[in-house]
């Protein structure tokens, strides 16, 4: 376990104060530059399990029909990885990437501290823990495969979850997660004005050395991580407030996703769109500017 003032990361104690939202402050790790607020600061304000209500739960009638496709192409990369058939979704909101991953012939089951969320998934007969992946308890070497999307950023420790999703993927099965990246385009620009920013609801964001550094420590070695993705709106949001006297209207995080849905549908329409739309991201993940970390990283 970490210290309640080092770099969930890194582990690291040397830092520099970049700003205050929400009135907590927010660092920067200055060994391996990932974002983070104290665990020290939140832990009394904040319950991850009581966060989530059904004003903000996601069902299908959310979540366009292209989001599908997306996942249907993620599954199909775990492939080469499936030799018990088992996999776990940790963090498994509303079940969209559960329901594909069933479609594909998987046994899959997952994880999820949100009791609204666990009611809808026993509600469509999904396979659902409630509560979080330590106290699921799972035997060891147990999944070919295990999911972690857009959570890591939320847990107090982050090693910890890190280190036990290695514990229960069988020898040579695959992690594969994503969480906002601390270090790219829109955090450069925006600050702390960035959505993602956004403590105590997300406690870091990674940078790739800093995430990179974490899989080694849990016990990963083959890692793959690649950063892509951004969202001009809120760029151009943020930039007509500063243009514009006395406009000082915040993005929530909500819109974020929203207008998110609205541009990669748009980019995804035609097979030209999807061209352009797959080299700016080739571009993004070069100059490691992207909004949005991509991991693998096989026990």
């Amino acid at each position: 376990m970490s210290s309640s003032n080092t770099c969930p990361a890194c582990q690291s104690s040397f830092r520099k104060l970049c700003g205050q939202k929400n009135n907590l402050n927010i660092y920067i790790c200055s060994n391996c530059k990932s974002l983070y607020t104290p665990i020290g600061e939140v832990t009394h304000l904040f319950a991850y399990d009581e966060y989530y209500t059904e004003d903000n739960e996601l069902t299908d009638s959310y979540v366009p029909e292209f989001i599908n496709e997306v996942m249907a192409d993620i599954i199909a990369v775990f492939a080469p990885y499936r030799r018990n058939n088992r996999l776990l979704d940790v963090g498994a909101g509303s079940g969209n990437l559960l329901a594909v991953a069933t479609q594909a012939g998987w046994q899959a089951e997952g994880v999820e501290v949100s009791p609204h969320s666990v009611d809808f998934l026993k509600k469509n007969n999904f396979k659902i823990f409630h509560g979080d992946l330590h106290s699921a308890s799972f035997p060891n070497d147990n999944f070919d495969v295990v999911t972690c999307s857009e959570v890591i950023e939320h847990v107090p420790e982050p090693l910890a979850l890190a280190t036990e999703m290695h514990r229960i993927l069988r020898p040579g099965g695959l992690l594969w997660a994503t969480t906002p990246h601390g270090a790219g385009i829109s955090r450069l620009l925006l600050g702390t004005e960035w959505t993602n920013v956004a403590p105590p609801e997300h406690l870091c964001l990674f940078s790739t050395k800093g995430m990179e550094n974490l899989l080694k420590k849990a016990g990963f070695n083959q890692i793959t991580i690649e950063v892509r993705g951004f969202n001009p709106f809120e760029i151009f949001h943020n930039l007509r407030n500063w243009l514009i006297p006395g406009k000082k209207e915040r993005l929530t995080g909500g819109e974020r996703v929203e207008k998110g849905y609205q541009l990669n549908a748009a980019l995804t329409s035609s097979p030209l769109r999807k061209t352009v739309k797959n080299s700016l991201n080739e571009a993004l993940n070069i100059t490691k500017m992207g909004d949005s970390m991509k991991i693998w990283a096989v026990k």
